[in-house]
């Protein structure tokens, strides 16, 4: 953690990662741009606002969807549902995990943001581990897509 009043440039490149005392734009190690420490709490507050928004806005979707869902992807009634999906039962799983994995997503941006605000630093690791699940989230979402298609 930094010094309160101290101020710190954090190389935002996520190979390079590289600390230097002081406000500086431009990192000496690899060039690329740094970030102070009070600009990457910030980022941290986004993260976390993020994932508490991708984990509630899919979380009620998700309740709400889920016993069509269930009763499509398995083939079971749920007594009281009214909804319905309309799909094949592999699509109705493709939907329910392609919405748990966005929930995994705002997780990990809850946990990132957290860790950013309380260590005004970056974690790569996390960073790294973000941008795979987004990436996964894409390929999931455009299989699901293509499915859903018809194709």
């Amino acid at each position: 953690m930094t010094e309160p009043g101290r101020v710190t440039s954090i190389c935002y490149n996520l190979l390079c990662g590289n600390k230097v005392d002081g406000d500086v734009n431009q990192c000496p190690k690899c060039g690329k741009r740094m970030k102070s420490s009070s600009t990457v709490k910030r980022l941290g507050w986004l993260l976390l606002g993020l994932g508490l928004f991708l984990v509630g806005l899919l979380g009620f979707i998700s309740a709400a969807m889920w016993p069509a869902l269930t009763e499509t992807a398995y083939d079971i009634q749920i007594s009281g549902t009214s909804s319905h999906f309309n799909g094949t039962a592999d699509q109705a799983r493709a939907v329910m995990n392609l919405f748990l994995l966005i929930i995994g997503f705002g997780l990990l941006n809850i946990v990132n943001g957290i860790y950013q605000v309380a260590a005004a630093n970056r974690s790569r690791l996390l960073s790294v581990a973000g941008l795979l699940v987004a990436l996964w989230i894409v390929v999931v979402g455009v299989q699901l897509y293509i499915s859903l298609k018809g194709g």
